[in-house]
């Protein structure tokens, strides 16, 4: 964890102990009302049409066993102007206190954190936002270009990638979940710093139009490949958390030559930030979250 990494996450403990992350739900992120039933399968109002890729159960199952929480590093993007972010429920799930990152040494802690029910989903809520990325339409289909955003190793970095695919991704270990994911194939990294982006988890994979169609949850380092929730996933989580995302609309395109500077821009509004996960009396990670 690089210098930087560190004074931040001293800096959680001293919001923490100035009372400052208010509305924190003791040692569990996920909320009161987690154990209710997953939600229906319907976007909120106003959202665009989310089509129901991949269905349940499609594709080769992916296993992934999480170990102990440690301290840690990932990503998350804002949905909603007011405050509202989502990330992958992995990096968020066990922490102590949850921050987003603001500056090299600043962060916004926390107020609350609530886990998608079944899948390797979260939403985080901060007093105050960023801009938010719009949900795209959903219309996903094989050998389709997008663009992933966030903080591989821990450092600001983009990916432009195509979907190859459906899968099931099968998560156990400190839980246990069970979901429809879309399999890319990473194109073109920039920086490249190979394919093990562990760091962009939670990151939004963003389509031609700008849009929202996905959220980093897993990768496979060997063939080169990231698996994100899918959009029906983004739209229960959205329906559950009672966020209100910004409609789907003209907006700046991305294609393969700009999508770097698109992603600098996302960073540097705060729209994508870096997330950082302090858990009590374990250390900090080696390496961020996966």
């Amino acid at each position: 964890m690089r210098p930087i990494d560190v004074l931040a996450l001293i800096a959680i403990a001293v919001v923490a102990a100035l009372g400052k992350l208010g509305g924190w739900y003791g040692g569990s992120p996920d909320g009161p009302d987690v154990r209710r039933p997953p939600p229906r399968l319907a976007p909120p109002p106003g959202a665009p049409p989310i089509r129901a890729f991949p269905p349940a159960g499609a594709g080769p199952a992916i296993e992934i066993r999480l170990p102990e929480k440690s301290s840690s590093t990932g990503t998350a993007f804002s949905i909603d102007d007011g405050g509202g972010w989502l990330t992958a429920r992995h990096v968020v799930d066990g922490c102590s206190h949850v921050v987003i990152q603001t500056g090299p040494d600043r962060g916004i802690g926390a107020v609350r954190v609530l886990a998608h029910p079944s899948a390797d989903v979260a939403a985080v809520w901060t007093r105050g936002g960023a801009p938010a990325l719009p949900l795209g339409n959903g219309d996903l289909r094989q050998g389709q270009h997008a663009f992933q955003f966030g903080f591989p190793g821990g450092e600001a970095g983009d990916v432009s990638a195509r979907l190859i695919g459906r899968r099931t991704l099968n998560i156990s270990g400190r839980y246990r979940a069970r979901e429809p994911v879309v399999a890319w194939l990473q194109l073109r990294r920039v920086p490249d710093r190979g394919p093990d982006l562990a760091g962009i988890s939670g990151g939004p994979v963003v389509d031609r139009a700008g849009g929202v169609i996905g959220i980093v949850v897993a990768g496979a380092p060997r063939r080169g490949r990231t698996y994100s929730a899918a959009p029906m996933t983004i739209a229960e989580m959205l329906q559950y958390a009672a966020l209100d995302p910004a409609a789907a609309g003209p907006g700046r395109r991305v294609d393969d030559a700009d999508f770097p500077a698109f992603g600098r821009d996302l960073r540097g509004t705060l729209t994508v930030a870096k997330v950082l996960c302090r858990v009590e009396g374990r250390r900090a990670a080696r390496r961020p979250a996966i």
